[in-house]
Formats: C-alpha cells, sequence, structure tokens
C-alpha cells in the first residue's frame, strides 16, 4: 500500500487538481521505482502546464497594451460574424460600452446611409474569408460623425481554421 496505492491516490488527487485549474500542484517522487518516475513526469507536466500558463497570460498583457496604446479602433470578429471584442480606443471614440458593441451592437453607430453597403461589404468578405477596406461614417461620442477607414484581415489558428477577423480602423 505504501509503495503503490498511496503514491497512486497522490497522483490521482493531484491531477483531478490540475484538470480543475489548479496548476501549483505536485505529488511526491516516492514509491515503487514506476510510481516514482511517473510522479516526476507528472511534476514536470504541471511545471510545463504553469510556463504556458504564465506565458499566455503574459501574451494576453502584451496584446492589450499594443492594442489600447495608440489611436486605431481595433476590433475582431468570430466565425459567426460577431464582433467580440472592441480595444479601449474604440469604446471611448464610440462612448458606449463593450456590451453594447459585442456582436452586431456596433451597427448601431454606423450612419444610416452607410450601413447597407457596409455590411454588404463586411459580409461578402467574410464569406470569402478575404480582406477588406472600407470607408463609413461612425457615430463619435460626441454625437457627431466621422469618416473612418476600416480594415480588415482573416485570421487563422495555427492548424489553418478560420477563427474570425481582426480589424482596425482609423478616424480620417
Amino acid at each position: 500500500h505504501r509503495y503503490v496505492a498511496s503514491p497512486l491516490e497522490h497522483v490521482a488527487t493531484a491531477a483531478n487538481s490540475l484538470r480543475n485549474g489548479r496548476l501549483d500542484v505536485t505529488v511526491p517522487e516516492e514509491g515503487a521505482q514506476e510510481i516514482a518516475e511517473l510522479a516526476e513526469n507528472f511534476n514536470a507536466m504541471a511545471r510545463a502546464m504553469q510556463e504556458a500558463q504564465t506565458k499566455l497570460a503574459n501574451s494576453e498583457l502584451h496584446f492589450r497594451a499594443l492594442a489600447n496604446s495608440g489611436q486605431a479602433l481595433v476590433w475582431t470578429s468570430g466565425p459567426d460574424k460577431g464582433c467580440d471584442y472592441f480595444n479601449d480606443p474604440w469604446l471611448r471614440f464610440t462612448g458606449r460600452t463593450l456590451e453594447q458593441e459585442l456582436g452586431d451592437g456596433w451597427t448601431e453607430g454606423v450612419h444610416p446611409e452607410d450601413l447597407p453597403r457596409c455590411l454588404e461589404t463586411y459580409t461578402t468578405a467574410f464569406d470569402r474569408q478575404e480582406p477588406f477596406s472600407m470607408e463609413y461614417r461612425l457615430r463619435h461620442a460626441s454625437g457627431e460623425y466621422h469618416w473612418i477607414i476600416d480594415r480588415g484581415s482573416p485570421r487563422y489558428d495555427t492548424q489553418g481554421q478560420f477563427l474570425g477577423y481582426v480589424g482596425h480602423c482609423i478616424d480620417i
């Protein structure tokens, strides 16, 4: 029991914790040689997952700092065509909350005369997964409409799976 069952219970408990998002778990590297090697490999895997999580968090912070540091209005959309991210400059420009802009909420700020052409350009490019560029009027937080140029590009994961679009707008 001391050399097999108890060390395996430690591995099982730690694996359950790892599955639930606790990446700081370790397993005592004791017991029969095979069990000790299993524990050692488990600990190495947990450390690698911790490092990957830290790199991912740092990458997210880097992206947000980059996206929010300039004047460009940055947005992303998912494969369903709905927008799922707007940077701080976009939100300041429109004077709206992220929740108001998500999905197709951003279209409420497009000038009514420009909206049909804007949506046609977006959906056509989206369906073809092609880059696009268009100009339209977007309502500023002041209530006035400003002409912007909006450029979007399709984005893909490492396996080539289409994820949606990333775009940026400039007040012209």
